[in-house]
């Protein structure tokens, strides 16, 4: 029958009361609350469907308001039932679409807004919101409209994660779908509930709701409407609360990413503001003091130390604003107009590659690698003989300084280098820095620098000037990298692989003749990892990177060269270990109290070795035992 009041059939027009009276009477007789199994059952729901098709398809068939009013109070009896909730929302949107007009309908509505927030089962909460959304849509609500935007928005602070998640949908389609006009008079309650959120909710995915239901309203929204929203973000920059300024940064981003290069307008306010808070825990300029990393505490955090976070958190946000408005407006890094602005922004950056959190030394490493990204090489390499032969535009942040800021870069980023849980996506963007500093040195003249012999003013800066900077110099610090890791971590790899893919992107960038000088410090570290007979997943993984960036120096050297290299290596290497080995044999003689105490340090970490195996056989949890302190007197 569904399907049969579909087609506009000439027996369905005569016999449509009959069949409206009927369905109705089933309704009114086995339509009750609490049903859910049975024929009736069965019948109860095809009566539902037939009476959602003649309500919704059946234009020609008038309904009574009394039975719109009768089928509304079944559609709110089995919202609430599981086995019945399909065809209730399929009869609301069916009476929805007929606009029914009843004081009934507002508090109906009222349910079906707080199951969309309420019920567990998504595909409930989904099809509540589109009842609910319809209503809306198709209903003048005048002055009740403010009260179920309202109701949504409190719900962004729901305990239940997908309660928030479907009011965030629910404002998503409002914003989406409402007039501009309506809208935009709206846009100042929403953009202030949304932005809260934005820094408030703990959960990552309610936030990308946030932001996206953010930046599809500002789309949407006309410049003098946005202006006014902005002109809310100025003042929570200049708040005396790091929150606020927080949550300022956060938006200003959102700003950058829907305007693009229409927020040019705004840099005169922005930047400003930008500079203060970065710069307002860095007054020390001098360059090379950054290369100790601050180390957290892992102690309960104190009052002072909860306040410095929220602090790291505003430095995080700014340098992701920063990234954001340089990518839509690259030329703010050249541009004469903002230097001064911009190089304090960047000796602030890399101050904050000692930052103890690494979040923010990664968003730093970001911002310094998108302005390495803008510069020539070859003019940066330039500077360091004379700055007066570049222009400031050329080499940016490099201008003054250069050699200083050139050191003391490499020593800061391969400061982050080392053997400790480290994110991989932080290692990455050092790597990349760290290349386009090993090309600037690549084109550095030795001839050109200041030569150490000469005299030099007291002061630090003549102490860096003793230095001369070269590719060579750079090799060993990262070579450095890779002893450290051995000795410290041999289990490790991580420092290892980000090296050895450092050399690969410097050997494709150099040439034969600019490759053979180097060629005995680059192929040392990669020597090690190719006589290794390591087994393990992360060795095997090691060795075969050493082995591809090994074959990229053999292709650019020729295999004879290659091998005169390699083989004078190994031999190298094969002394020093049996030097240690020997020396090793005459400390049982010379110092016996320290070879004692290494067989106790092997004896042991073999006994642990052992109790560790037998335990994983047996099936039980490894637990590591305190060490006890071995004497030699024990002995």
């Amino acid at each position: 029958m569904s399907w049969i009041l579909r087609m506009d059939l000439p027996a369905l027009r005569e016999n449509i009361q009959n069949i409206s009276a009927s369905v109705f009477k089933l309704l009114h007789k086995y339509a009750a609350a609490g049903l859910n199994k049975g024929d009736n059952f069965d019948l109860v729901v095809a009566a539902f469907k037939v009476v959602t098709v003649l309500v919704r398809d059946v234009k020609y068939h008038v309904i009574r308001a009394e039975q719109m009013k009768t089928l509304l109070l079944y559609a709110e009896q089995d919202m609430h039932d599981f086995n019945r909730q399909a065809t209730a929302f399929a009869l609301l949107k069916a009476i929805l679409a007929r606009k029914l007009v009843a004081p009934e309908m507002h508090d109906v509505m009222d349910k079906v807004a707080k199951l969309s927030i309420t019920s567990e089962l998504a595909h409930v909460r989904l099809q509540a919101r589109q009842v609910f959304h319809q209503f809306l849509m198709d209903y003048p609500l005048g002055k009740k409209l403010e009260r179920h935007l309202a109701f949504y928005i409190s719900q962004l602070n729901y305990e239940v994660q997908s309660g928030r998640e479907s009011a965030l949908e629910m404002v998503l389609s409002v914003i989406t779908s409402f007039p501009i006009g309506v809208l935009t008079s709206h846009s100042g309650l929403l953009f202030v509930a949304l932005g809260a959120q934005l820094v408030n909710d703990d959960s990552p995915e309610c936030r990308k709701m946030v932001a996206r239901c953010l930046e599809t309203m500002l789309e949407r929204l006309d410049k003098h409407a946005r202006n006014q929203l902005f002109d809310i973000i100025i003042v929570w920059f200049k708040d005396n609360k790091v929150e606020h300024n927080r949550l300022a940064a956060q938006l200003c981003g959102i700003f950058v990413t829907v305007e693009k290069s229409d927020f040019e307008n705004r840099l005169p306010k922005v930047l400003s503001l930008i500079v203060q808070h970065l710069s307002s825990d860095f007054t020390d300029d001098q360059p090379g003091r950054y290369v100790r990393i601050a180390q957290p505490n892992d102690d309960s955090p104190t009052e002072m130390e909860k306040n410095e976070r929220v602090r790291d958190r505003l430095l995080f946000q700014v340098l992701q604003l920063l990234r954001k408005i340089c990518t839509s407006h690259p030329d703010i890094l050249t541009d004469s107009k903002w230097e001064d602005d911009m190089e304090t922004v960047a000796e602030t950056a890399q101050g904050l590659l000692a930052h103890p959190h690494e979040w923010v030394r990664l968003a730093a490493a970001q911002f310094l690698g998108h302005m390495f990204s803008s510069l020539d090489v070859k003019k940066v390499a330039a500077a360091v003989s004379s700055h007066h032969s570049v222009s400031r535009k050329e080499c940016g942040y490099f201008y003054h300084h250069t050699k200083q800021r050139l050191k003391s870069l490499v020593l800061d980023f391969c400061a982050q280098l080392q053997p400790c849980d480290i994110g991989a996506e932080l290692v990455e963007q050092v790597v990349k820095d760290l290349v386009f500093l090993g090309r600037v040195l690549k084109n550095v003249s030795l001839g050109g620098q200041i030569d150490e012999n000469e005299e030099h003013e007291s002061g630090e800066e003549s102490e860096d000037n003793q230095i001369k900077l070269s590719l060579l110099w750079m090799i060993r610090r990262m070579r450095k990298i890779v002893n450290i890791e051995v000795v410290r971590a041999p289990k490790s790899t991580a420092m290892r692989t980000a090296v050895f893919k450092w050399i690969g992107a410097i050997v494709l960038d150099l040439g034969r003749d600019g490759l053979s000088p180097l060629a005995d410090q680059l192929l040392a570290p990669l020597v090690r990892e190719l006589v290794r007979t390591d087994e393990s997943d992360s060795g095997k993984e090691l060795c075969q990177l050493a082995k591809e960036v090994s074959d990229l120096i053999k292709k650019k050297l020729g295999m004879e060269v290659y091998m005169q290299h390699l083989s004078r290596l190994q031999i190298n290497l094969a002394a020093r270990r049996a030097d240690r080995k020997k020396l090793r044999a005459q400390e049982v003689l010379t110092k016996p109290e320290k070879a004692a105490k290494r067989k106790i340090k092997k004896n042991l970490k073999k006994r642990e070795a052992k109790r560790k195996r037998i335990e994983s056989i047996k099936g039980q949890k490894f637990r590591k035992k305190k060490r006890k302190e071995f004497q030699i007197e024990d002995i």
